[in-house]
C-alpha cells in the first residue's frame, strides 16, 4: 500500500515538474515574442520595400527598353513595315 501511495506521489510530482517547465517555457516564448515582433516588422516592413524598389526598377528598365524601340521604329521606318500591317 506504502508503495503505491510512493509511486502516485512520484507520478504526481513528475506531472507537476513537467506543467512548471512547460509554464516557464510559455512564459520565456511570449516574453522573446515580444521583444522579437518589432525587429519581425521592421524586417518584413524593408523586405515589402525592397521588393517594391525592384519592381519599380523593372518597370523603369521596360519603359525605357519600350521608349528605345519606338525612337528605333521612328528611325528606320521600312526596317518594322510588317508590324505596321499587322
Amino acid at each position: 500500500m506504502i508503495t503505491i501511495v510512493l509511486i502516485v506521489q512520484m507520478l504526481l510530482e513528475c506531472i507537476i515538474m513537467i506543467l512548471a517547465q512547460a509554464a516557464i517555457l510559455l512564459i520565456i516564448f511570449f516574453v522573446l515574442e515580444e521583444k522579437v515582433r518589432p525587429y519581425y516588422y521592421r524586417c518584413k516592413e524593408k523586405r515589402y520595400i525592397k521588393q517594391r524598389v525592384e519592381k519599380d526598377e523593372l518597370i523603369l528598365q521596360q519603359r525605357h527598353r519600350r521608349e528605345l524601340r519606338d525612337r528605333e521604329r521612328e528611325k528606320y521606318p521600312l526596317f518594322y513595315w510588317k508590324e505596321n500591317i499587322v
